[in-house]
C-alpha cells in the first residue's frame, strides 16, 4: 500500500466514524483498523481534531444566535 493509499484509507475510516454516534466510534475504529496500530492512531488523531473543530463551530453558532437575539 502506498503512502497516498494509506492516507486515503485513514481518511475514509475517519469519515465513516464521524457518521456514527460518538459512543460507537472507538469500537468502529478498532474493528476497521484491526491490528494496524499506526492506522488506528492516525484515525484517532483526525477524529480528535474533527471533534475540536466541531465544538468550536458549535460555540460560534451559539454565540451568533445569542447576539442575534440581543439585537431584536
Amino acid at each position: 500500500m502506498t503512502d497516498i493509499e494509506r492516507q486515503l484509507r485513514v481518511e475514509d475510516v475517519c469519515d465513516a466514524a464521524l457518521n456514527r454516534d460518538a459512543r460507537e466510534r472507538a469500537t468502529f475504529v478498532a474493528a476497521e483498523c484491526g491490528l494496524d496500530e499506526a492506522r488506528r492512531q492516525d484515525v484517532e488523531t483526525l477524529l480528535a481534531h474533527a471533534e475540536i473543530a466541531e465544538g468550536l463551530l458549535d460555540m460560534e453558532k451559539s454565540a451568533s444566535s445569542r447576539a442575534a437575539v440581543r439585537r431584536t
